[in-house]
C-alpha cells in the first residue's frame, strides 16, 4: 500500500472533521499512520490485519478501563473499508522530553500488577507469539507460561510451530 491509497481508504473512512488530503503522514508501513487534529488514523495494509486491529482496540479498552495512561482509541470498533482496517486514535501530545527508563518504571509496575487480560485481548496463539519475540524453540514448560496466556481452567500455551 502507497501514501496514494492509504489517503484514498482513509478518505472513505470519512473518520477525520477535515479532508483526508490535509492529514499528515506519520508513518508508512505495515499501516499507514496519519495526524489529523487532535486524532490519529491507521490504515492497515490488507484484511489480514483486521483481527490485530481488533485485538489493539480491545487491549486499549482494558487499559483504560484499569487505569493506565495509555493511548486511547477514539473509535471503539475497527472499521473495514474496501478492504483495509481503519482505527481512530485520541493523538498523544508533544513530548517534553525523551523517556527514560525511570519514566517508564512505574508504567511497567502498573501494567504487571494487572489482572490477566480478557481472551480478546490475546492472540489466538499467544504461546507463538511470546516464544518467538523470546527467540524461544523449546515446548513450552510450566515455568515460562507468559502471564497474558493464562486463564482461569485453561491452559491456551501451545508450541512453536516447526
Amino acid at each position: 500500500m502507497d501514501e496514494a491509497r492509504a489517503r484514498d481508504v482513509l478518505a472513505a473512512a470519512g473518520v477525520l472533521p477535515g479532508a483526508a488530503a490535509d492529514a499528515r503522514l506519520l508513518a508508512l508501513g505495515e499501516n499507514a499512520v496519519f495526524a489529523a487534529g487532535d486524532l490519529v488514523v491507521k490504515v492497515g495494509r490488507d484484511v489480514e490485519l483486521l483481527d490485530r486491529a481488533r485485538r489493539e482496540l480491545a487491549v486499549a479498552g482494558w487499559l483504560a478501563a484499569e487505569g493506565v495512561p495509555a493511548v486511547r482509541a477514539a473509535e471503539p470498533e475497527a472499521l473495514l473499508v474496501d478492504g483495509h482496517p481503519v482505527t481512530v486514535w485520541h493523538r498523544l501530545p508533544e513530548a517534553v522530553r525523551p523517556a527514560e527508563p525511570r519514566d517508564l518504571a512505574g508504567l511497567l509496575r502498573l501494567v504487571h500488577a494487572l489482572p490477566t487480560p480478557p481472551s480478546s485481548c490475546r492472540p489466538a496463539n499467544c504461546w507463538a507469539v511470546w516464544s518467538a519475540g523470546c527467540g524461544w524453540r523449546a515446548t513450552p514448560s510450566p515455568r515460562r507460561t507468559p502471564p497474558f496466556c493464562a486463564s482461569a481452567g485453561t491452559d491456551s500455551r501451545q508450541p512453536r510451530p516447526r
